[in-house]
């Protein structure tokens, strides 16, 4: 929308308005790269607009860029991630032309939140149980601790990371932990088809210790955070994120890789 008004195309119609760009997640495979065949050229077809408001070489296309540069001010969702980005981002050189850039965390509404808890399950050990019995084949059994995860299995998340513990873990401990991984698997990414076949492997041989279901949606978020004993979050990378907050709601504690907006969020106990 900024590099529009800057280039006069809706005439005078938003001359005083001043533009904000939301940097979510501006990791380099998240800024919206496009790298067209050379037969389709620089797509100015399309956008209409300046091709050095979009790559600085080649035909790689970066809208990213063209948002940073034609805003007025950018954003981002913790005050860690900010710092971040102003160091490490590819497109820094353009952070750091906006004066006084502001973050804010990410939060949730937590009596909306704290109303689906209840209607899953009244307390802890309600929800505990129910966790076991249908993931875990187990009635309620609280010397049993959960470990859990909710989310998408990407390596930003760091999913491999529990896979890679998880037998280590059930071995040392006897048996006596159980391990939930909840959320989907693109088998047509390569990192997610090797942790979805991990989980596989995993769940057949410790049926009573992990359980995952990667070619399915997890549906069950607010049980586990009420349920689960420990969330966990080994993200590689993680702007704001929301599910340590869910988890806080639930009254469950987080374990987390020191990144981002965890490290505002998710502090030493």
């Amino acid at each position: 929308m900024a590099g529009y008004v800057k280039n006069g195309d809706f005439g005078d119609y938003f001359k005083e308005a001043k533009f904000v760009h939301i940097c979510h997640n501006l990791q380099e495979t998240y800024e919206g790269r496009i790298h067209p065949r050379d037969h389709e050229g620089d797509l100015n077809h399309i956008h209409g607009l300046p091709r050095e408001w979009f790559s600085d070489h080649g035909l790689m296309i970066n809208p990213s860029k063209c948002a940073l540069m034609q805003s007025d001010q950018w954003a981002t969702v913790s005050k860690s991630y900010k710092e971040e980005l102003l160091q490490e981002s590819s497109l820094r050189h353009l952070l750091w032309q906006k004066p006084s850039p502001f973050a804010f965390p990410n939060g949730i509404p937590i009596s909306d939140r704290l109303k689906k808890l209840d209607a899953v399950a009244p307390d802890h050990l309600t929800a505990k149980g129910l966790l076991q019995k249908k993931y875990f084949n187990r009635e309620l059994d609280d010397s049993i601790p959960i470990f859990a995860f909710v989310g998408r299995v990407t390596a930003q998340k760091g999913v491999h990371l529990i896979l890679d513990c998880a037998e280590g873990i059930i071995q040392r401990m006897n048996e006596k932990v159980q391990i939930l991984v909840g959320g989907p698997a693109n088998m047509g990414e390569p990192y997610s088809a090797s942790c979805a076949h991990k989980m596989w492997e995993l769940r057949d041989k410790y049926p009573r210790c992990f359980w995952a279901a990667p070619d399915e949606f997890f549906t069950d978020g607010s049980l586990v955070n009420r349920g689960a004993d420990f969330g966990l979050m080994p993200s590689a990378f993680e702007p704001g994120g929301i599910v340590q907050h869910e988890f806080f709601v639930g009254e469950t504690p987080v374990v987390a890789y020191k990144t981002g907006g965890l490290k505002d969020s998710v502090h030493e106990f």
